[in-house]
């Protein structure tokens, strides 16, 4: 799957997050964020920056 495209509406970054999730690309849903991104989900966790075990 390509990384190469982007969000250019809010209601984009769920289509993409989903198809890269349901392709099993986790370096693709991390190209989604920003470097210093945090993502609290699920509640009461954080994971912080861009980095994923599996990238």
């Amino acid at each position: 799957m390509s990384n190469d495209e982007r969000a250019q509406e809010p209601e984009d970054l769920t289509r993409l997050f989903v198809e890269r999730a349901n392709a099993g690309d986790p370096a693709g849903i991390a190209a989604l964020y920003e470097e210093q991104a945090v993502m609290a989900y699920p509640p009461g966790s954080q994971t912080v920056a861009r980095r994923h075990p599996c990238v």
